[in-house]
């Protein structure tokens, strides 16, 4: 299936052409989750490094950012699909069980949003994830079809650890600085929820044994489809059915798919690192982005 094409459904969410998608139970189902990719139980390499670097040797950059870049146009019918929260619930990495907030489950009605994120969700690893600038992970519609079309069945909202999942948005060609404005005046007057795009999804260890694949964080890296971090603007609630809409940063602002090929770059270059600070990067991003600088900085003069 390619990136452009609507014919897809999330599972317990209908199908892409539905008007209103059925709503969840009352509350996040405490039901363990099966092994959505495999039966594999070879140990996964431990790591809780979700920001600062990668857990496994991924792809070259240049072919993230091909992959990234071929995204499909945005579209107007850009909708909240999925509102979802987690709770601490264990993860078995390797030997070794790992507390975490990734199980997320979908909510029905409207859920309040503040500064630090949705009301009801826990973020357990505080170093890696979470704070001001990573409030709310979101993840989209088109990003779900990638993976059902690769994984052959449907898959539940909030499986991939977000927050939020939008309909009519491609996030690899989110940049950073655009707003995404949800709930009440959405359409046009404002009032909705604020957000603004900070930075995309690095993959770790937890993701990869949350889904039961050992080699899902090279497939993740390898599909270019990160979903992307924001910060709250301006709170409020929101709720499946809201529209969304999104006010569009300057166009020289670095795309989520230029940021998730840089992480991985061994050499990047240090003109793009310096202008990429002139941004509103995550704080863990922003510090990451003046780490390689240096180093390139440091580099050159040797």
């Amino acid at each position: 299936m390619g990136l452009g094409e609507a014919a897809f459904s999330v599972a317990g969410l209908g199908e892409v052409g539905d008007a209103t998608p059925p709503r969840p139970s009352s509350k996040p189902s405490s039901a363990t989750r099966p092994n959505i990719l495999s039966n594999s139980s070879a140990p996964i390499p431990h790591s809780l490094d979700g920001v600062s670097g990668p857990c496994l040797t991924p792809p070259s950059p240049l072919l993230i950012a091909w992959r990234m870049t071929a995204a499909a146009p945005f579209t107007p019918d850009r909708h909240l699909l999925s509102v979802n929260i987690g709770q601490p619930s264990t993860v078995q990495i390797g030997a070794r069980p790992h507390v975490s907030g990734i199980d997320k489950r979908p909510l029905p009605g409207r859920v309040r949003v503040t500064g630090v994120g949705l009301d009801g969700d826990r973020v357990v690893d505080t170093r890696h994830h979470g704070g001001p600038d990573q409030a709310v992970y979101v993840y989209t519609r088109e990003d779900y079809a990638h993976w059902e079309a690769e994984l052959g069945r449907p898959l539940p909202p909030g499986l991939f650890g977000e927050n939020l999942l939008v309909g009519g948005l491609e996030s690899a060609t989110m940049r950073v600085g655009d707003r995404l404005e949800i709930g009440q005046g959405a359409s046009s007057e404002g009032g909705g929820v604020l957000l603004e795009v900070t930075a995309p999804r690095i993959p770790c260890a937890t993701l990869a044994a949350h889904l039961g694949d050992p080699a899902f964080i090279r497939r993740f890296v390898a599909a270019g489809r990160p979903g992307f971090y924001t910060r709250v603007l301006r709170g409020g609630q929101l709720g499946v059915g809201d529209r969304v809409r999104v006010t569009s940063a300057p166009k020289d602002a670095p795309t989520i798919a230029q940021l998730f090929a840089l992480w991985y770059d061994a050499a990047p270059d240090p003109e793009t690192l310096q202008r990429y600070l002139e941004f509103p990067l995550a704080v863990r991003v922003r510090a990451r982005v003046q780490g390689q600088l240096a180093e390139r900085r440091e580099g050159s003069t040797l």
